[in-house]
């Protein structure tokens, strides 16, 4: 073997190791990404699914009632609704939920992630003919939202069958 040869191997190997390393990388990233967009479409579809059926029950005959159980995406820790007639005061589950309530008064719905994960964008929305039992009503959610849906004529009563946070 030639003296040249010798020294074209290692740099062979760095090479692939290179190459070997960028695949990985850009698989990371890639999967890191999917995972991201399935979270998205699960939160864009609890909040349509939300939507839909405070509607549905506001078009339907006063006393009518209904416990309601949607899936919600693991990176929220509670719902809050909130009645903007009063407009929230007091019993804000976390400091950042105070502060998102408190910033967005023209919504009555909002999204509250566990502190060591990124919240799901837009954190809050606005459900027409809904209030809530309280002025401020936290749910706290494992993967779930369970809430009762109670005709109220006028407006759609959301309450939570446990005890508020």
């Amino acid at each position: 073997m030639k003296n040249a040869q010798l020294f074209s191997q290692p740099f062979n190997y760095i090479f692939i190791l290179i190459v070997a390393a960028l695949i990985l990388f850009f698989g990371f990233y890639v999967v890191r990404n999917v995972l991201d967009l399935g979270s998205n479409v699960e939160f864009v579809s609890f909040k349509d699914n939300l939507q839909k059926e405070v509607s549905n029950y506001f078009y339907l005959t006063k006393g009518s009632m209904k416990s309601l159980s949607l899936r919600i995406p693991k990176e929220i820790n509670f719902v809050c609704f909130v009645d903007l007639s009063y407009g929230p005061n007091m019993g804000f589950p976390t400091e950042y939920a105070e502060a998102l309530i408190k910033s967005k008064r023209n919504y009555n719905t909002f999204f509250i992630p566990y502190p060591n994960k990124k919240a799901l964008e837009p954190a809050y929305m606005n459900i027409s003919h809904m209030r809530p039992e309280d002025p401020l009503l936290c749910v706290k959610t494992i993967n779930k939202l369970e809430v009762k849906l109670e005709n109220m004529g006028d407006y759609v009563l959301i309450k939570h069958e446990e005890s508020p946070i």
